[in-house]
């Protein structure tokens, strides 16, 4: 699937575990950022007006997710 920017998503993927033997699956939603060859970014938390004098790029939370881990990518979209 072709993945766009500013899509919001839920991706599902791979990562490693502390202190185990296996990697475990998770979930990440939210808006997709940015799609390189080898990453996805997913903003699940940001500020509505990035133009306001007050938005502070500390309070704007990213997550990478490689390409790798993916096991699964679902466009949500609002039901009518």
């Amino acid at each position: 699937m072709k993945i766009r920017k500013g899509w919001v998503v839920r991706i599902k993927f791979r990562d490693h575990v502390e202190a185990s033997n296996n990697s475990l699956a998770f979930v990440v939603y939210g808006r997709v950022h940015k799609v390189t060859q080898r990453e996805v970014v997913v903003s699940p938390w940001h500020h509505v007006k990035k133009l306001s004098p007050r938005f502070d790029s500390n309070n704007e939370v990213r997550y990478v997710i490689l390409r790798s881990t993916i096991t699964s990518i679902d466009r949500l979209v609002p039901q009518d």
